[in-house]
């Protein structure tokens, strides 16, 4: 398949779940003996994973047998992204209280977002390094958790509660 076939079979599938050019822009260019098709988010609400699934059965990645190693050339790599800068200005009306909560023992296993069906729970590890989950308290006695997500920076942490207001997960 050359690198316009690419493009064109992407952004057809892309545009079969719903996504036009203003959500996630496509380049496909040579890379050495490969391919590599960048897809770039350029709508702060697409999930990247949703994106991800959509386009993984283009990637095709020869291995070693034995050492399972990357054999060079005739590889088609997808790389799914975000554009840089584009959450900047979403999540400066959260920056003060990320700022508050990262890096505070206090917050320690406290809710620190929440809606009609889950909430976002804090996790403090050290003054550098902190994770969030979200938890369904409602669901019968029992409360049910989805994996965590690491929080380095204070943005980091502005950006997943943006996520969970905006998109009702803290999961890209």
């Amino acid at each position: 398949m050359t690198n316009k076939e690419l493009s064109q079979a992407i952004r057809k599938t892309l545009k079969a779940a719903g996504y036009t050019s203003k959500d996630v822009r496509v380049s496909v260019k040579d890379a050495g003996y490969s391919t590599a098709a960048r897809l770039n988010i350029v709508n702060p609400h697409v999930s990247r994973t949703a994106i991800q699934e959509l386009v993984k059965g283009y990637e095709e990645i020869d291995r070693d047998e034995r050492t399972y190693e990357i054999l060079s050339g005739g590889n088609t790599y997808v790389h799914v992204e975000y554009e840089c800068g584009l959450f900047e200005e979403l999540v400066t009306p959260y920056m003060e209280s990320a700022e508050k909560v990262f890096g505070n023992e206090y917050w320690d296993n406290k809710v620190i977002c929440r809606n009609e069906e889950k909430e976002i729970r804090f996790a403090y590890f050290n003054k550098d390094e902190c994770a969030l989950w979200e938890s369904y308290p409602n669901r019968g006695k029992v409360t049910e958790y989805r994996p965590s997500v690491k929080i380095m920076y204070p943005f980091q942490l502005a950006l997943a509660i943006w996520r969970f207001k905006n998109t009702g997960t803290i999961y890209a």
